[in-house]
């Protein structure tokens, strides 16, 4: 578990933390997600889940799954319009 100072340190300052043009987003490190972050960012990359994800309607599946795909649907959306280097789920 991270302790109060390391969860809110930030190494960037906000000018650096800018997105570079034609450089993908990446996800923020919160301790020890680089594994998932790696498979959603793979997720995020594929045309056919990315369309899935950002066209689902909500109710037409289970309420599990989507909770699921409303929050993957948050992050995608995160990960194409933010301006900064990486997004902070």
């Amino acid at each position: 578990m991270a302790s109060a100072d390391t969860a809110i340190y930030e190494p960037l300052n906000p000018e650096q933390r800018r997105r570079e043009e034609n450089v993908p987003i990446g996800l923020k490190n919160i301790g020890d997600t680089a594994y998932l972050n790696s498979i959603l960012q793979v997720l995020f990359n594929i045309p056919a889940v990315f369309r899935e994800v950002m066209n689902h309607i909500p109710g037409e599946s289970n309420r599990h799954c989507a909770n699921i795909v409303d929050s993957l649907r948050r992050l995608f959306s995160q990960l194409t319009l933010l301006n900064r280097k990486y997004a902070d789920p």
